[in-house]
């Protein structure tokens, strides 16, 4: 029983909060899960329906991209339009309840509308 104690103390495997060993968890992944659950303990995080969003693609040059993002998620006025921005190889995936309010808006500020397309669901 020695060398079993030693063989299970030599894998260093992560324990739980009763003590028992976790197979399928470094003691790393036991960290970062403890920090993942306090940060979501914290914040407001909760799950969003996207049953009734629509997808919106905004064609915009690599080196735009990011700092445009940004622009667009420190807006009071336009980040209401969207649920979220998703970077893309080729420009912004816009995730938005109001897709005709969000067109508009980047009409306004200047966008032709051949750089703005829908993306249909499959």
């Amino acid at each position: 029983t020695k060398q079993v104690q030693r063989a299970i103390k030599s894998m260093r495997l992560a324990k739980d909060d009763n003590g028992y060993f976790l197979i399928d968890k470094t003691k790393e992944d036991l960290s970062l899960d403890r920090e993942i659950s306090i940060i979501l303990e914290k914040t407001d995080a909760s799950f969003q329906s996207l049953q009734d969003v629509e997808t919106l693609f905004l064609k915009i040059d690599a080196d735009s991209r990011s700092y445009l993002a940004s622009l667009f998620a420190k807006s009071s006025h336009l980040n209401r339009l969207f649920i979220t921005i998703i970077e893309s190889m080729d420009g912004l995936v816009f995730l938005t309840k109001d897709i005709e309010s969000l067109k508009s808006a980047l009409v306004e500020l200047g966008t032709k509308d051949a750089e703005i397309e829908n993306i249909e669901e499959p």
